[in-house]
């Protein structure tokens, strides 16, 4: 129960990141539409992690920024987004996560999920 209630926060914190975030996250510098930057945040993550399990819309996967032996990294149905419930503690949107994985910006980040 505690798990399904810290993900259903989690996810209204992502939804409203992305609403009042977007634009000062790609820094007003008009490369990116708002249409560009919402499609690339609601792709899924299981894109970019591997999935091991899957359970009532959430796939589990390990996560890549610590080391575990479990999948402690739960993927959001619909591209809500992600969050490590292992050692780490963080999450996001996919944005989040490709800029972590790959050491890229925000505006290089949405274009490599929208290549993809």
């Amino acid at each position: 129960e505690l798990f399904y209630e810290r993900s259903r926060l989690f996810k209204r914190e992502i939804k409203d990141d992305q609403k009042s975030n977007a634009v000062a996250r790609n820094g007003g510098g008009g490369e990116l539409t708002q249409d560009e930057i919402e499609r690339a945040s609601k792709t899924h993550c299981k894109k970019f992690i591997k999935v091991e399990r899957e359970s009532n819309g959430v796939s589990f996967g390990r996560c890549p920024f610590h080391h575990e032996d479990v999948p402690s990294l739960a993927m959001y149905d619909g591209g809500k987004g992600w969050y490590c419930f292992g050692a780490c503690g963080i999450g996001g949107d996919a944005i989040e996560l490709v800029k972590k994985l790959f050491n890229l910006d925000f505006v290089q980040a949405v274009k490599y999920i929208l290549n993809k």
